[in-house]
């Protein structure tokens, strides 16, 4: 609640990596988690016909139809085991935290 519009971006971002570390370290107790896709950001990547469009994302420039040849910009994140207490049945049937994103580069 804190009224932050005055301070410096070094003091923001001082304050963002704290905040940023500590809620790293609170979902990594509570979550198992994996990546979606095994190859890493900036990695070329094929992505064929029947993909899982609630996994991954395409962005840029898609014009028909897959097979798309891109690079993985995330590969994104899913959740394997939760360790939250009383987690939602709804949550658990599609637990994507973050898309993996695959960009198609312009013609």
């Amino acid at each position: 609640m804190e009224d932050i519009s005055g301070a410096s971006d070094e003091q923001i971002g001082a304050g963002v990596r704290e905040v940023h570390g500590n809620c790293r370290k609170y979902l990594l107790e509570k979550l198992n988690v994996k990546p979606i896709l095994g190859e890493q950001e900036g990695d070329n990547f094929s992505l064929q016909t029947g993909f899982d469009s609630s996994k991954i994302m395409l962005i840029g420039n898609i014009e028909g139809h897959p097979p798309y040849q891109g690079m993985v910009r995330h590969h994104g994140w899913t959740v394997e085991q939760s360790n939250f207490p009383e987690v939602p049945e709804s949550f658990m049937k599609q637990p994507v935290l973050a898309q993996a994103e695959i960009e198609i580069p312009g013609k």
